[in-house]
């Protein structure tokens, strides 16, 4: 056994001395949307702020890398593993609290593992509405954030009013908008940073209007993003002024397989699983597409899924 194999080992039993659940070497298929992915070395999923912030500083004192886990949505992990500590914030659930605004609007205060499904539920039964153009997008509000997710023109930028971090030294920050900085698809965070929280900012609006945004979102999803397979959704960032899909379509690549991976045929800015895809699959298609853009229309294509382990050799 290697020694860094051996730190993971001695991670897990310091864990599940904290009482948080842990499993090791767990195969990441069945963690991420994309249904694709190799063995990770430790996954735990903390049962609280404190339980968290004690795996953080176990991992420090170990000098093991760590990282936070959210639905695996936007993410392609490495058929040849993760050699990083995984924490889930699934089971840190505390519950959302609305407070009003001088405006008369609220603040709603989210957890970062709360699925955004969830949270957009629970905002629209209470006739509060901010959050339903992100209807049908996966993943948890704390990715939404990092990646400021967005659709029909509105992002998480557009409500966010704090956002709480916990910091590589197990601490939590807290860093109001003003202070925020955010670009197409990603917010910029401290170095080592993890989201744990933030507000957004709701208004008052009839719960019938909201849910009926909500449907016509889902119906306008369903008919144009291949939903049958397992996807992490937009692999590229739109350039500016364009569209990702709409170039890797003029570049003939619709219908583009490599093993089971496949760029859709009905939205060129998905890559699905057809069924056994491997994360090499993945990577030769993205790497086909920047090629074939690069070639066809002089665009860089930027990644907007994230990368995380290694191929297999």
């Amino acid at each position: 056994m290697s020694p860094l194999k051996r730190k993971f080992g001695q991670y897990a039993r310091r864990l599940e001395e904290l009482g948080v659940r842990v499993v090791e070497r767990v195969g990441m298929k069945r963690y991420t949307t994309f249904r694709i992915g190799g063995l990770a070395e430790v996954l735990a999923w903390p049962h609280d702020l404190a339980a968290l912030q004690a795996a953080v500083s176990a991992a420090r004192e170990l000098d093991l890398p760590w990282r936070i886990l959210g639905a695996g949505s936007n993410l392609l992990v490495g058929d040849g593993g993760v050699e990083e500590a995984l924490l889930s914030l699934a089971e840190v659930k505390t519950p959302v609290e609305l407070t009003e605004l001088p405006d008369g609007g609220r603040e709603a205060a989210l957890p970062a593992g709360e699925r955004l499904a969830s949270a957009i539920k629970f905002c629209a039964s209470r006739g509060f509405a901010g959050l339903e153009w992100a209807a049908g997008i996966p993943g948890t509000v704390g990715g939404a954030v990092v990646m400021n997710a967005g659709s029909m023109g509105a992002a998480m930028a557009d409500r966010l009013l704090w956002v709480d971090w916990l910091m590589p030294d197990g601490n939590t920050r807290r860093t109001m908008r003003s202070e925020l900085d955010f670009s197409y698809r990603r917010l910029a965070r401290p170095a080592g940073a993890a989201v744990v929280g933030c507000g957004v900012r709701l208004t008052p609006e009839d719960p019938r209007a909201i849910r009926e945004r909500i449907v016509k979102g889902l119906k306008w999803r369903r008919q144009r993003q291949p939903l049958a397979y397992p996807s992490a959704g937009s692999v590229f960032k739109n350039p500016p002024g364009d569209h990702a899909g709409r170039l890797i379509e003029a570049a003939g690549l619709k219908g583009e397989m490599r093993g089971d991976a496949q760029i859709s045929e009905i939205h060129a800015n998905f890559i699905v699983n057809r069924g056994r895809a491997l994360s090499r699959d993945v990577t030769a298609l993205i790497e086909l597409a920047k090629e074939r853009v690069r070639e066809t229309a002089g665009v860089e294509l930027e990644l907007e899924i994230e990368t995380i382990g290694k191929e297999l050799p």
